[in-house]
């Protein structure tokens, strides 16, 4: 009779691979350590704990790789991490946790990266991750997330976005939006 095993249980076997993977974010050789990263990142809810972890390994190389996977994940609870990860001490790090908050799809993300792209200077290299981040997170759901990333990609971009209404789904002027 086949074992049933409970939900979110990770089998030994799968737990070893993904430490292995963990480990490989620190390779040198950085064809290694970008296959572990989508492995991980492959590996989905499974792989979220030790990516968690990983996010505070002393080298940024394996912190910025566990941040980019942790914003793949969809994982809510990574959140507050990866907007740690923005206050890095290295730049890199920052960058990449920047575009994770995007790639995380967190509606929390948009007052934060509201506040974010406010404090950096416009030469800091942030700005452009956290415009692309917002941008991400306009093209997702929910509509008011959308919506209010959309308003504010136009302001911090100087730029014309169109976004749309939320009853039929018809492009409107950001302008008259507000």
């Amino acid at each position: 009779m086949p074992t049933i095993k409970p939900p979110n249980k990770t089998s030994p076997d799968t737990r070893r691979r993904i430490a292995g993977h963990i480990v490989n974010l620190g390779s040198a050789d950085d064809k290694t350590a970008q296959a572990a990263e989508w492995r991980l990142i492959h590996f989905g809810p499974k792989a979220v704990d030790a990516l968690l972890v990983a996010a505070s390994d002393p080298r940024p190389q394996v912190r910025y790789r566990a941040v980019w996977a942790l914003g793949k994940s969809g994982a809510a609870r990574a959140f507050p991490v990866i907007c740690a990860l923005t206050e890095d001490e290295d730049e890199a790090v920052r960058y990449d946790a920047t575009l994770a908050l995007g790639e995380l799809g967190d509606p929390r993300a948009v007052p934060f990266l509201e506040e974010l792209a406010q404090r950096i200077a416009r030469e800091d290299n942030r700005l452009g991750a956290t415009l692309s981040a917002l941008d991400k997170l306009a093209k997702g759901e929910p509509d008011w997330t959308r919506f209010i990333a959309c308003a504010w990609y136009e302001e911090l971009a100087d730029t014309r976005a169109d976004i749309y209404t939320l009853e039929d789904g018809e492009p409107i002027d950001a302008a008259r939006a507000a």
